[in-house]
């Protein structure tokens, strides 16, 4: 299972659970978001 590490998109923020809040948050989404239009699934 290790080898699934290679297939995860991380994304890391200074801030930690506590102080995580919803703009931050959204902001994560965001980013997830245009990483997943970049994708291209090896073609």
């Amino acid at each position: 299972m290790s080898w699934w590490i290679g297939y995860a998109e991380l994304y890391f923020t200074a801030k930690r659970c506590p102080e995580l809040d919803i703009p931050t948050f959204k902001e994560a989404l965001a980013w997830f978001d245009t990483m997943a239009e970049k994708r291209n699934f090896g073609k």
